[in-house]
């Protein structure tokens, strides 16, 4: 996932992203490279992605991989759209961003709801994480991704995880369930 528009390139050597899809500013802040994706986010606080779009992990509102960064499909955020940060989980097919006003958001496999969209159905583009069961200040701080669950912290300094609990990984005291949504 070079960015450079070659399909399964590689270079012992820096190669210069190829930001000829993205409309707009071009002004790159941060990026990151993760297992399968690499994410920027642009100067106006817009996500790119590019990589391997599988199980619709890149976010892009369609299934396909992008040698060069495409935008973010943002038809289902609302309110604030500037990214401040991205997290992905390393080993599978998920990703999420949180934007400055502390809204989360998760696309991608979601088979085991590390999405805490509230289902376990597959996500195309960002999709707001549920903060129906957040008491008190509703808008997070950071937000991780893991294998097969998702964690935030919100405002007031509660810790929040939703997905997979094989192991005890989010946190509740329940073993081998899988919570949809975020719990404290």
């Amino acid at each position: 996932s070079l960015g450079d528009g070659g399909i399964d390139s590689n270079s012992q050597w820096p190669v210069a992203v190829d930001l000829t899809d993205i409309t707009g500013d071009k002004n790159i802040t941060a990026v990151g490279a993760f297992h399968y994706t690499s994410y920027a986010i642009t100067g106006s606080g817009k996500g790119i992605g590019w990589g391997y779009d599988h199980y619709d992990g890149l976010g892009v509102g369609a299934a396909s991989s992008a040698a060069r960064p495409k935008m973010l499909d943002y038809s289902n955020v609302t309110g604030d759209q500037t990214v401040l940060r991205f997290a992905e989980s390393g080993y599978r097919y998920q990703s999420c961003l949180l934007t400055t006003a502390g809204a989360p958001y998760c696309w991608g496999i979601n088979d085991t709801g590390e999405a805490g969209v509230g289902n376990n159905s597959r996500l195309s583009r960002p999709t707001a994480v549920s903060r129906t069961p957040i008491a008190g200040d509703k808008a997070f701080r950071t937000i991780t991704i893991g294998s097969q669950h998702g964690c935030g912290v919100t405002g007031d300094g509660t810790p929040y995880c939703w997905g997979s609990a094989n192991n005890g990984r989010i946190g509740t005291g329940v073993n081998g369930t899988t919570t949809y949504e975020p719990a404290a």
